[in-house]
């Protein structure tokens, strides 16, 4: 999909502009395609950004011609042609401002980019590997409460396995990271496990988890260098980790 396809998708989306079978297609691709979700919670927060910085200026220049009028009803004679061109800059710096606004958006900040990733939830296992399908196991358990966002239930799930594989540690992780109440610092001794071991296979995945959540805790050090290591060695969420540098 093209840039400018995906960009008059998110307007129409947004402005709801959609009708209802457009609008579940589109909720349908956003929950398939993590990539265009990504996109999308990007050019979200833009769009909200945009939408304040304007009301704002449309604020500060309705105050700045109220007292316009109270001048010129002072010395209407005097001051006509003064207060006319007064009125004629501001509608072009209004206009002007839009328009700016409208084709060059704002970055969002790290702090919203930070949000923005930690709150992307982790896509659950399709199927529980190794597991029995006519057996209600621990881990199946833990899957359909990690799916149904019930957290504490799958890590109640997961503590119950008695040698947990590294993508089970690498859910328990997440799950302290979505509790209603996150422990990031329990998560962040998970992550580093899998970290631990040369050979993880969801080591990538940890890495990035790990990098958001020292920013998270206010570690920046270590997050920017655990996000430069991504960006270097283009791995997963590669993308995503050079625009939270490029944020700072």
């Amino acid at each position: 999909m093209k840039i400018m396809d995906k960009e008059k998708l998110f307007r129409q989306y947004l402005y709801a502009e959609m009708n209802h079978q457009e609008m579940d297609e589109f909720e349908a691709k956003l929950d398939t395609d993590e990539a265009l979700r990504q996109e999308f919670r990007i050019f979200e927060v833009m769009y909200q950004d945009r939408e304040l910085r304007v009301k704002e200026a449309i604020k500060s220049h309705s105050i700045e011609d109220k007292r316009i009028a109270e001048v010129q009803t002072k010395s209407i004679h005097q001051f006509v042609p003064w207060l006319r061109a007064v009125a004629a800059v501001l509608v072009i710096s209004c206009l002007g401002y839009f328009m700016y606004d409208q084709y060059s958006p704002s970055q969002p900040s790290v702090t919203d980019l930070l949000a923005m990733n930690i709150s992307d939830i982790h896509l659950p296992p399709p199927v529980a590997m190794g597991e029995a399908k006519d057996e209600e196991t621990p881990w199946q358990i833990a899957i359909e409460a990690y799916r149904q966002q019930q957290y504490e239930v799958a890590v109640n799930q997961i503590k119950n396995i008695e040698e947990p594989n590294e993508e089970q540690l690498l859910y328990l992780g997440l799950c302290h990271m979505y509790k209603k109440v996150p422990n990031f610092k329990l998560a962040l001794d998970i992550f580093s496990i899998i970290l631990a071991d040369e050979k993880a296979m969801a080591k990538d995945q940890a890495l990035w988890y790990s990098a958001l959540i020292h920013l998270q805790l206010g570690n920046k050090k270590i997050g920017v260098e655990q996000l430069s290591s991504i960006v270097e060695s283009k791995s997963w969420k590669y993308k995503n980790a050079a625009q939270l540098l490029g944020s700072f």
